[in-house]
């Protein structure tokens, strides 16, 4: 018998513990029915893959890659089409090239995407249109449609397989021609813009063609909010616990208390996973302690690879909070990955639209990679919501700028502002070069 470093877990010990964030749904036996159902499904992903990801971690912690986690806030259900899914994979091994090429340093992709359709919300309620409604909590809970937002338990069945479809398809498109035709204007337009010697790899990354193969492994992650929902998708395999859902999970900061039930049911799980953080864990010193106890429940046998820390400060607390922060984790010499998420600590409202300025997430990622090198430390990725649509969801960018007043007319997310096409290609080129120098 595999004993766990803890004995005291079980795939079922979460159930004991309190969750926030999860739906509450007003049939039961409904509800349980398709939990069943779930639990039969075949693994939407293979536990070697998730062994791959994990040695691809510990080549990052090592210094010989570098982690890009990108893709959308929320997933939409009408996403999963071959079109969608090529644009996104054809932009995701793009970004990868590029970063790969100006570094010289392996980028290892993580997409947000084949089952990110779960979101944490602040308010359970919000106001539209003068009415009360339940906030929207992902498609594979409730509809973004003010009419559909009581919370539905057919919607995990239906993201469960279209997760599926979208695995498969990302399986299928590496080292494949796929066709890039698409991309070709934006490129065109791209290239026309860029004149200085420094962004001229861009030109080389970026060749206007009609096809390109896929070179990388995309990886896939979501936020692993819907604990029973996760809960279907565990399966052991040589006396140890995937959750094979996804390659790559995060908790969120909503929900990452150390006796709350995700932090329960990730610990005991061989997948690496994320946990988000944001500055109030800097806040004193009982919260960094309590920031200790939660990496070492976590992470119990101190294993590269397996524990993500991703940082979401602000572009304003960056050089404030992230110095103790670091300083509390390197003393207890704990074996973590760190990555900034350069988005979430800068969202703000113009109106009563949220929105980003792509020159505050650059400068927290920037001032992040100077905190690293004066504490002689390693950054090991960035985690960033973009998209390959040239949406108007994020203020400003040097080669297709966006305004206030452009807000609305192109801002297609369910949820959070992301970076569009040119933003990210600028952003990701602007930060390959910090690290190279």
């Amino acid at each position: 018998m595999h004993h766990h470093p803890d004995s005291n877990w079980t795939p079922s010990s979460w159930k004991s513990k309190p969750a926030s964030q999860q739906a509450e749904y007003s049939n039961l036996e409904a509800y349980t029915e398709e939990l069943n159902k779930l639990r039969l499904l075949p693994p939407i992903i293979a536990s070697k893959e998730v062994h791959h990801l994990k040695d691809s971690l510990v080549d990052v912690y090592n210094g010989k890659g570098f982690i890009l986690q990108i893709g959308d806030c929320a997933e939409k259900f009408a996403d999963c089409n071959t079109e969608t899914i090529q644009h996104k994979v054809l932009f995701y091994d793009l970004l990868g090239n590029l970063f790969t090429k100006i570094t010289q340093t392996p980028a290892v992709v993580i997409g947000r995407m084949a089952g990110q359709f779960a979101k944490p919300r602040t308010e359970l309620y919000e106001v539209v249109d003068g009415n009360r409604v339940m906030s929207f909590k992902g498609e594979n809970i409730n509809g973004f449609h003010v009419d559909d937002r009581t919370p539905d338990p057919k919607r995990m069945t239906e993201g469960y397989f279209k997760s599926a479809a979208i695995m498969n398809y990302i399986r299928q498109m590496k080292g494949v021609d796929v066709s890039c035709s698409h991309f070709n204007e934006k490129i065109t337009n791209l290239n026309s813009e860029i004149n200085n010697s420094q962004e001229k790899s861009l030109l080389e990354t970026f060749p206007v063609k009609d096809k390109i193969k896929v070179k990388r492994e995309i990886f896939v992650s979501h936020e692993a909010l819907h604990l029973d929902y996760e809960d279907t998708q565990v399966r052991e395999e040589r006396n140890k616990h995937y959750d094979l859902s996804s390659h790559f999970l995060w908790i969120g900061m909503r929900t990452n208390m150390t006796g709350g039930a995700h932090v329960e049911f990730f610990r005991g799980l061989e997948n690496p996973i994320g946990v988000k953080l944001q500055k109030e864990v800097a806040n004193s010193p009982e919260d960094l302690k309590r920031l200790i106890e939660m990496i070492k429940l976590l992470n119990p046998k101190n294993e590269i690879g397996k524990l993500v820390l991703i940082v979401r400060f602000g572009a304003r607390y960056v050089e404030d909070t992230l110095p103790k922060v670091l300083k509390a984790v390197l003393k207890e010499d704990l074996k973590v990955l760190w990555v900034v998420d350069g988005v979430h600590g800068n969202t703000q409202k113009v109106g009563s639209v949220k929105t980003r300025k792509l020159e505050d997430v650059r400068e927290e990622i920037l001032k992040t990679i100077k905190v690293f090198k004066e504490m002689e430390t390693r950054l090991h990725g960035i985690h960033l919501e973009l998209t390959p649509d040239e949406v108007t969801e994020c203020l400003v960018g040097s080669f297709f700028e966006v305004t206030e007043n452009d807000l609305e007319r192109c801002y297609t997310s369910y949820c959070d502002p992301r970076l569009n096409f040119s933003q990210s290609i600028e952003l990701i080129s602007d930060v390959a070069h910090e690290l190279k120098k």
